[in-house]
Order: C-alpha cells, then sequence, then structure tokens
C-alpha cells in the first residue's frame, strides 16, 4: 500500500498536505509546543468572545430575532450567568457571524465546536496558499511559507478565537488565486462566478464586523498583480479584471452598511438620525474620517491624536514579536534585501527562473504589505487602541509570503554558487 502511494506524486502530495494540516490545526487548537505563553493563549479576547458567547445566550432564551440580531454583552457571559443588570448592546456591527456562532454554541461542547470550525477552515485556506506556493516556487518556499503560519505567535493565539473569524482575512486572498490559476490553466475566464464569490466573502466579513475590512479587500486583488505580471497580460484585460473583482469586494462593504444601518433604524425605534449618528461616530473612532458627534471617552480623544507615522512605527518595532523575538521591521529588511540580491543577481547573470516570474513574486509580496499597513494608517486610532489585537494583520498572509520569498532568494543563491563553482572546478 505504501509503495503504492510513493510512487505516485500526487498522493504524496495529497499525504504531506494533510499532514501539514493536522499540525497546523492541532497547534492552533492546543498551543501544544507551547510556542507562546499558555495563559496569553487561554485569555487572549475573552472580553470579546463574550458577545459571542452572549448571543448564545439570548438565542436560547429570548429567540433568534431578539434585539434585531446585535450582539450583548455582560461580565456575566464569560462566567457562565447572564447578569440582567449589568448588559448593554454593542452596535458596532450586523452580527452576521456572531449570530451564526451563538446556534452553534448552544450545542453540546459547543464552544469547542465553534474553535474546531474555525481552525479547520483556517488550517485548510493556509494548506492551499502553501500548495500554491510549491506549485509556483518549489518545496523549499513552500516549506518556508509553512514555518511561518506554524511559528507566528499572533495566529497561534488568533486563530481560534471566535469573534475575530481569522479565516476571513485570507478568504477572498484564496479564491483570486483559485479561478486565476485555473484560468491560467485551462486557457477560460471565470470573472463572474470569482467576482459573486468575491462579493459573498468580503459580505461576510463586513456583516461580521468592519475591523480590517482594509485587509480583505486588498487581499482579494494581491493576486491579480502576480498573474497579470508572470503572464504578461494586457492592460485592457487587467484594468478589466482589476476593476471587476475589486468593485465587487467594494459593493460587498457598502453593502453591508446598508445592511447594519437598516438594523440600527429599527434598533432606534425607526429614527435613521440615531442609526447615522451612531454610525458615524464609529467610523470618527476608528479611523477619524468624520466628525464625532456627542462627548468622546479620553481613550479615544489620545488615540486621534496619534499621529499615523507613530501607529504605523509601533506596530513594526514595538508589542510582542511576530516570530520568536522578531519583530515586522527586521522581517520586512530581511524580505527588501532578499529582493535586491535576487534582482542583482538577476542582472548579472539571467536566472533560470523566468524573470516574469521572480518579479511578479516580488510585486505580489511588496504589495501584500500594504494589507496591513492600510489599517494601520487608515484606522490609525483603532490600531493605536487594539495594540493586544491588530498584530496578527501582519500574517494575514504577508508573513507566509515574505517567508516563500526569503527561502525562494536563498535556493537561488545557493544554485548561482554551485553552478559558479563547478564552472571552475571543470576550466
Amino acid at each position: 500500500m505504501f509503495e503504492k502511494i510513493l510512487k505516485n506524486k500526487s498522493s504524496i502530495l495529497k499525504v504531506t498536505v494533510f499532514g501539514l494540516f493536522l499540525l497546523l490545526f492541532l497547534n492552533y487548537m492546543t498551543n501544544f509546543l507551547h510556542i507562546i505563553d499558555m495563559q496569553w493563549f487561554k485569555t487572549w479576547q475573552n472580553d470579546s468572545d463574550s458577545l459571542i458567547i452572549g448571543r448564545g445566550y439570548i438565542i436560547k432564551h429570548f429567540g433568534f430575532a431578539h434585539n434585531y440580531f446585535l450582539l450583548p454583552n455582560s461580565a456575566g457571559f464569560r462566567q457562565g450567568f447572564f447578569d440582567v443588570n449589568n448588559i448593554y448592546t454593542y452596535t458596532s456591527q450586523f452580527g452576521l457571524a456572531g449570530n451564526i456562532l451563538g446556534l452553534i454554541i448552544n450545542l453540546p461542547f459547543g464552544i469547542t465546536m465553534c474553535h474546531i470550525l474555525l481552525c479547520s477552515i483556517f488550517c485548510g485556506l493556509i494548506c492551499y496558499i502553501v500548495k500554491w506556493i510549491y506549485e509556483e516556487f518549489g518545496v523549499f518556499s513552500a516549506l518556508g511559507a509553512f514555518v511561518m503560519a506554524f511559528l507566528s505567535k499572533w495566529l497561534i493565539v488568533s486563530v481560534r478565537d471566535i469573534y475575530w473569524i481569522l479565516f476571513v482575512f485570507i478568504l477572498p486572498f484564496v479564491i483570486s488565486i483559485y479561478f486565476l490559476k485555473k484560468e491560467e490553466k485551462l486557457g477560460k475566464s471565470y470573472l463572474t462566478i470569482w467576482s459573486i464569490l468575491n462579493f459573498c466573502a468580503v459580505a461576510f466579513k463586513s456583516l461580521s464586523g468592519f475591523e480590517g475590512i482594509t485587509v480583505v479587500l486588498i487581499n482579494s486583488i494581491l493576486p491579480i498583480f502576480y498573474y497579470a505580471l508572470k503572464n504578461k497580460w494586457e492592460w485592457k484585460k487587467f484594468f478589466k479584471v482589476f476593476f471587476i473583482v475589486g468593485f465587487s469586494g467594494l459593493f460587498a462593504f457598502l453593502f453591508a452598511i446598508v445592511a447594519h444601518l437598516i438594523q440600527l433604524y429599527f434598533y432606534f425605534d425607526h429614527s435613521w438620525q440615531e442609526a447615522i449618528k451612531l454610525f458615524n461616530n464609529d467610523i470618527a473612532r476608528r479611523t477619524a474620517a468624520t466628525t464625532f458627534q456627542g462627548d468622546l471617552p479620553s481613550v479615544y480623544l489620545t488615540s486621534l491624536q496619534v499621529s499615523k507615522s507613530k501607529v504605523l512605527n509601533l506596530y513594526l518595532t514595538t508589542g510582542k514579536p511576530i516570530i520568536f523575538g522578531i519583530r515586522m521591521n527586521l522581517i520586512l529588511t530581511v524580505f527588501f534585501a532578499s529582493a535586491a540580491i535576487s534582482i542583482i543577481l538577476n542582472k548579472i547573470k539571467p536566472l533560470s527562473e523566468t524573470r516574469n516570474k521572480l518579479y511578479s513574486f516580488i510585486a505580489i509580496t511588496t504589495l501584500s504589505i500594504l494589507s496591513p499597513v492600510s489599517w494601520y494608517v487608515l484606522a490609525s486610532p483603532h490600531s493605536y487602541i487594539h495594540r493586544s489585537i491588530n498584530y496578527m494583520f501582519w500574517s494575514l498572509p504577508t508573513l507566509l509570503l515574505v517567508g516563500a520569498f526569503v527561502v525562494y532568494v536563498i535556493v537561488i543563491l545557493f544554485k548561482t554558487i554551485a553552478s559558479y563553482f563547478k564552472r571552475n572546478v571543470s576550466l
């Protein structure tokens, strides 16, 4: 049986991917290697999780449509009881995922089932990305991406979280890769179904919380740049695909805003004025793009006064390290140095790898940096306050692409050196 498996390359790949899936799953579910502190692992974002646990309680005792699907919160939810004197309604999101998970929570072992579901989906998506990197750039690059995903402290602590639902941040990225890869192989466009699925993915994320929405929107278009450069698309095709897919995500975001405003309209006893005021204040607190109406709490006032460059610098140089004791400033320095080395090597002696593929890899990895940076800059007040959360955006999927690219360049460097010595020995 095992001899047959070893003879079949496809079977080996499937077994390997399944093995990687299990390793990631165990890591994200249990932190079995204790890569991060177990106390941090068990208690991270308990306050946010109480929103989902609370929704489960509300669904069970008051019905699914209670309070127009908005999430509740109470300190008692985390201790397993309902404190009617200490509860408020969380009005900053529609609550789609919270309502779905709230239903599951009411089942036996409900919270564990939610953790298993969320980890399984995320690990499946990561394994797909690793498999794609393997097919595009080889086994060592795929290994580099997997190691980054496996060791990322912020992924370990956040993947199973029932509030943040991390898989939605990379789902549009995977959807785009899937259809672009399929088009490259079969020569057939899947733009219609691709844009519909992208709309659904972004809408699901937006209806489950607007935090990090720019990360999701940028991730959905990243693979377009890679395949456009690699396959030398005409400008007309590039702009057509870019705008259709890009706008499908934007329309999903706008759809979620409208749905949330309608929800708030009913919650505030058919008052558009109150609904718009509350939504405006959410934007003001998180992005400073609008003016806050009313008295702003001091914590938000401080965050609005901090410069965007300072917030970005915080995420590059401070906080819990991304991997081992390494922060993102060093990781990005290594990436840009690797990119420069690969370009210089290609100028000195054209590499066996096609130049388009190399530059496409540099492009998608460089542009992926804009994904987390967009939120740190555009939503700098939110990012300044939530420094116990937003570091996770670096790993979705920038960290994986950087790991894959650096290893890719190391392999090229070794091949170039080996080729040089081989020629000199033969002489």
